[in-house]
């Protein structure tokens, strides 16, 4: 939102003083200047473009207006938490069976981190689920059998505002916005909506007592044939310094509805996930 400036001047005002001060100077009124039979008269009209033009530099610009200004951010876009690193990733048996995986990464950082702190990820999902676009650095995980997914998205948070505090409106936004990392996946998404969340911020944690908040999602993909699919979506988000690391997965809400094992499965999911500041 634009905040109306204290003074009752703009940079319209300012050229509009300008403007008169400069049509008021030009060869036509200079001719009618000529034309005048008293000099008191000329004089007079000297002394008012003179102040015109003083009060024109003089006007201050109303930073609302000026060019350049940044506004109040009021949406955001979630992009990929790429990978920072090639070799630090880690992919192993959660499980004696083997059915479960733990991923472990490095992320990127966000930009006001200081330089000798590193992200960190982990999470746990079944062992059968495929990784998407690995050479994009980014981490996307699918379950062939039922189109469940899992992904880690970034988004950064409005300014001087804790994770927290943001409003799932926001983020729902974010999320769900055409150039979002979701959607330009090929996820035609309508109607994203955040409509639970709760705080489960460990204070109790030296290491991970980030910000920490569970939500629940719906929204529908459009599919190839303009058909609409009702989806669930857990989201898992950690704050650091300024920056939501937010784990996704999505569901089919039939299903997840249902509370199956899908259900089951995606909870675990969101259970596992952690995000760390070393």
């Amino acid at each position: 939102a634009i905040v109306p400036s204290a003074t009752p001047f703009s940079l319209g005002a300012r050229r509009s003083c300008c403007a008169l001060s400069s049509n008021l100077s030009s060869p036509s009124a200079n001719r009618m200047e000529d034309h005048d039979s008293s000099s008191s008269v000329g004089n007079a009209r000297r002394t008012i473009l003179t102040s015109i033009a003083s009060l024109a530099l003089a006007l201050p610009i109303s930073p609302a207006h000026s060019e350049g200004t940044p506004t109040k951010i009021d949406e955001a876009i979630a992009e990929w938490a790429y990978r920072q690193s090639t070799v630090e990733r880690r992919l192993g048996r959660a499980n004696l069976a083997g059915t479960v995986l733990r991923y472990e990464d490095r992320l990127a950082p966000p930009p006001s981190l200081s330089k000798n702190k590193m992200v960190y990820v982990s999470m746990e999902f079944p062992s059968d689920w495929l990784e998407l676009d690995r050479i994009n650095q980014a981490i996307q995980y699918v379950d062939q059998r039922n189109g469940d997914k899992v992904y880690v998205f970034a988004v950064p948070l409005p300014p001087e505002t804790s994770l927290l505090s943001t409003s799932r409106s926001y983020l729902a936004k974010a999320l769900s916005h055409p150039e979002s990392s979701l959607v330009k996946g090929a996820n035609d998404v309508d109607d994203y909506r955040i409509t639970s969340s709760r705080d489960l911020t460990d204070t109790t944690s030296a290491t991970t007592g980030l910000p920490h908040r569970r939500m629940l999602a719906k929204y529908a993909t459009i599919t190839g044939n303009g058909l609409s699919v009702e989806r669930r979506a857990l989201l898992d988000a950690y704050e650091v310094s300024n920056m939501a690391y937010i784990l996704m997965t999505s569901s089919n809400a039939v299903k997840f509805d249902a509370k199956g094992i899908e259900r089951d499965t995606v909870e675990r999911i969101a259970d596992s996930f952690r995000i760390e500041v070393v």
